[in-house]
């Protein structure tokens, strides 16, 4: 950053990705396109009961999954994913403070 009298000063965020609110951040959906699985890694701040959905661009909802999930970082994989058509879809992730979605691609 420079500021307006020349001094400069450097960031101590090196790098950011994923996305998020303060006190929940999605930092990796993998892989994406996927065929049969979705690995994902959720941060919390705090212990939270989560709803995942997947949602197609209808609205449906056409899978559900429960995660009891600590504070700190969480790896949820989710495996059964090949009944799903080709297409394009949602993961919703709500909470009681609200949701967040990430967009996903299902391949054969």
């Amino acid at each position: 950053m420079i500021n307006l009298d020349g001094k400069f000063s450097y960031s101590k965020v090196v790098a950011f990705s994923g996305q998020g609110t303060k006190d929940v951040f999605i930092s990796n959906v993998s892989p994406n396109p996927f065929t049969n699985k979705i690995d994902l890694t959720i941060n919390l701040e705090k212990p939270v009961q989560l709803q995942l959905q997947i949602i197609d661009l209808t609205g449906r909802v056409m899978l559900r999954k429960t995660v009891n999930a600590i504070a700190g970082n969480n790896q949820i994989q989710w495996n059964g994913l090949n009944k799903l058509a080709e297409g394009i879809y949602y993961i919703n992730i709500n909470r009681a403070e609200g949701s967040l979605q990430q967009k996903i691609l299902k391949v054969n």
